[in-house]
């Protein structure tokens, strides 16, 4: 089984996101563009993603994570830059701040509110946006928190705040999660000279 990766290729993030918005603008229903922007300018599981509220997301409130919520009372707090920040506020302009961001188009029985959709369905959308868009590693919702972190890493390569946002136990485990690893072993591999080939 292959583990999903971060997608370094920002073309391809562009792209992505591009074929989210038409979808967005012909289909209407679940926002893709949304789940693009929450999910790699937030750093957070897929599992805290789909249980967001508009309201939530409008507010930048706190949120408990899903995966710690038994072992620390930690509360995250996300902070979405500012031109993220005015695109979500535009894709989330006149829903009720108490539905879920994320909503399916399928009701709970009990209360007859919109469920939100599943990690299932999230995948599914991963897959069709990186496919049309020609990501060639493995993704899934994963790759997600993996490109926050990966291009966070890019841009600031300060590993142990980077490490405590992911909620890691050691830098070593948020390097390997971000895929930091495969890409020095590449860059070394490529700037070594040949052994055996002569010039």
């Amino acid at each position: 089984m292959n583990l999903v990766q971060p997608i370094r290729d920002k073309t391809q993030i562009s792209r992505m996101v591009n074929l989210a918005q038409r979808h967005d603008r012909q289909c209407g229903g679940v926002s893709w563009e949304l789940l693009l922007s929450v999910g790699m300018n937030t750093g957070l599981r897929i599992s805290d993603i789909l249980e967001l509220r508009v309201g939530d997301i409008l507010s930048g409130a706190a949120i408990r994570p899903k995966k710690t919520r038994k072992r620390s009372s930690a509360r995250v707090f996300f902070q979405l830059d500012a031109a993220t920040e005015r695109r979500v506020r535009v894709l989330l302009s006149g829903r009720d701040p108490q539905e879920f961001a994320f909503a399916s188009r399928q009701k709970d029985k009990y209360t007859g509110e919109k469920k939100a959709i599943s990690r299932q369905r999230a995948y599914q959308i991963m897959r069709e946006l990186g496919s049309a868009a020609g990501v060639s590693v493995p993704i899934g919702t994963h790759s997600l928190r993996k490109t926050y972190g990966y291009w966070d890493y890019q841009a600031f390569r300060d590993p142990e705040t980077l490490r405590k946002e992911l909620g890691h136990k050691n830098i070593a485990s948020t390097l390997h999660y971000i895929g930091i690893n495969e890409d020095s072993m590449r860059e070394h591999q490529l700037r070594r000279e040949s052994l055996t080939a002569r010039p």
